[in-house]
């Protein structure tokens, strides 16, 4: 599971297996709530490999 996270003050987090759904989920964050612009490589460099625990 891959996710990358927000400044805490911000809240936003997107977790998926899907390393392409979190890059593109949370490039779209950054543009649109945080007016920034980020590549590729910027979100991979904060991304986060995360073991889900089985309740």
């Amino acid at each position: 599971m891959k996710q990358i996270e927000c400044d805490p003050v911000c809240g936003f987090m997107i977790r998926s297996h899907d390393t392409d759904e979190v890059k593109k989920i949370a490039t779209e964050h950054a543009k649109s709530v945080h007016k920034m612009k980020v590549s590729d490589s910027d979100m991979e460099s904060k991304m986060k490999t995360v073991e889900m625990k089985m309740m």
